[in-house]
């Protein structure tokens, strides 16, 4: 959990952004927005959409969102 916040407050995150400056797929996987940022994932898409309150933006909120998808800003080998 702590990788994935230092890793989110740092904006370096294995995301669209990312992969953008290694030549790698950086658009999003939900087909809806041409790069993956880390704001889109925070506030719009639908992928990771299942607990975040836009209106607050705490850290026991990115906590929340955080616990809610915990596939979010890892690297694949960090899935288990």
């Amino acid at each position: 959990m702590y990788a994935h916040i230092t890793r989110l407050i740092a904006n370096h995150v294995p995301i669209g952004e990312y992969r953008l400056f290694h030549k790698e797929h950086f658009a999003c996987p939900c087909g809806s927005y041409p790069i993956e940022l880390r704001r889109y994932i925070l506030f719009e898409c639908v992928c990771y959409n299942k607990s975040w309150n836009p209106k607050r933006k705490s850290l026991k909120n990115v906590l929340t969102f955080l616990e809610f998808n915990p596939e979010a800003f890892c690297f694949q080998e960090d899935i288990t």
